[in-house]
C-alpha cells in the first residue's frame, strides 16, 4: 500500500529521469511532502513538529492568595507568606531572534512522559505542594518561614523558583 502511495505521489508531482546523472537514469524528485506535515526545508521530510527546541523553563508564581488577613506579594517576588497559597507554573520557553517566547504544545509535548518532572530541591518543610489538573502547574502553601527551591524539568531542560516563605 505504501509503495502504491509513493508511486501515485511521484506521478502527481512529476518526476523525470536525468540521463546525464551518475547512473545514466537517476530519478530526480522535487521537494515532496507526502504526509502533509510542514516541511523543514529543501530535501527534508516534514515531521509535523517545529524545529525549535526548549531553551529554558520559567518557574514562577502566577497568583498568590491570602485569606488570613495577610497581603499577597507580587508574583515576581518569589515570596509566599505563611498560610497563603501560591499558584506555581512551569513555562517552557523557546529562543527566537526577538527573544524568548512560550513554547507551543507541539514544541513542549503534553502528557506522560513529556509533562514536567517537579522536584523540591530544598526547604521541603517550608512549603506544602499539591498537584492540580494542569501538569505544568502546582499549588504551594507557605508552612514555615524560610527559603525553598522548587524545580521543573521539561524535555531535559530545568528551571527553578528560589522562593521565600515570609511571616
Amino acid at each position: 500500500m505504501k509503495l502504491l502511495l509513493v508511486v501515485l505521489a511521484l506521478a502527481f508531482v512529476g518526476c523525470t529521469q536525468d540521463p546525464t546523472g551518475p547512473g545514466g537514469g537517476d530519478i530526480i524528485i522535487s521537494n515532496v511532502n507526502i504526509n502533509n506535515a510542514p516541511s523543514n526545508g529543501p530535501g527534508t521530510p516534514g515531521t509535523g513538529a517545529a524545529p525549535s527546541a526548549i531553551d529554558s523553563v520559567r518557574v514562577g508564581f502566577f497568583g498568590v492568595t491570602c485569606t488570613n488577613g495577610k497581603i499577597a506579594p507580587p508574583n515576581a517576588s518569589g515570596e509566599l507568606p505563611v498560610g497563603c497559597v501560591g499558584d506555581l507554573t512551569a513555562t517552557p520557553k523557546v529562543r527566537e531572534v526577538a527573544g524568548l517566547r512560550d513554547a507551543t504544545e507541539i514544541e513542549h509535548g503534553e502528557g506522560t512522559p513529556i509533562n514536567p518532572l517537579w522536584t523540591i530541591e530544598s526547604g521541603s518543610s517550608m512549603v506544602s505542594v499539591q498537584t492540580v489538573d494542569n501538569f505544568f502547574n502546582k499549588r504551594v502553601t507557605g508552612q514555615a518561614v524560610g527559603r525553598f527551591t522548587i524545580c521543573a524539568t521539561v524535555k531535559g531542560v530545568r528551571g527553578c523558583l528560589e522562593g521565600t516563605v515570609t511571616p
